[in-house]
């Protein structure tokens, strides 16, 4: 059994990440509108993972484009250095991020869901990408607080991904 020594990404982790969040915001480095509507869509989050926990299985966690091999087989996923228990919906979640056109998720789902028989949930889908984007935010800030892009970024973020998950 080595459910302890691997990582969570649940309630407690989006609690974790809230309060990393609060503590930029404290110091005056995240601004009062960018850390609330964080705030506001990782409660969301959480309690969507709270939810599921009954579901929640070993997954990879990372499933960016960098780290999965084509090869003559299918895709093979590489690079397990973030494995941990969750929702099979953190994996879209991470994949998500990284393909963005509607129409490619939507043939990614059903390929799924003909292949497991599973169904997937969309909305959690949704606050996987969320997370996988939060938990860049939060781990990252110090770093990415520095560079132009992320002044650019976090609004779209917020307004696009985190204002959704909030006004369900």
């Amino acid at each position: 059994e080595h459910k302890g020594s691997l990582g969570r990404y649940d309630h407690a982790l989006c609690a974790r990440l809230d309060a990393l969040l609060a503590g930029y915001h404290a110091r005056g480095k995240l601004g009062t509108p960018f850390f609330a509507q964080m705030s506001a869509a990782l409660r969301v989050i959480g309690e969507a993972l709270r939810e599921s926990a009954a579901s929640h299985i070993l997954v990879h966690s990372d499933l960016s484009l960098s780290n999965i091999l084509l090869t003559e087989k299918g895709p093979v996923p590489i690079d397990f250095s973030l494995l941990g228990y969750s929702t099979p919906m953190l994996d879209f979640g991470s994949l998500f991020c990284y393909i963005g056109d509607e129409a490619c998720q939507e043939q990614v789902i059903r390929g799924y869901e003909a292949v497991t028989g599973n169904c997937v949930d969309r909305r959690l889908i949704d606050c996987c990408l969320a997370l996988q984007i939060l938990l860049g935010v939060a781990l990252h800030f110090a770093v990415w607080a520095e560079e132009p892009w992320f002044a650019e970024r976090l609004p779209q973020w917020c307004d696009e991904v985190f204002a959704p998950l909030i006004t369900g």
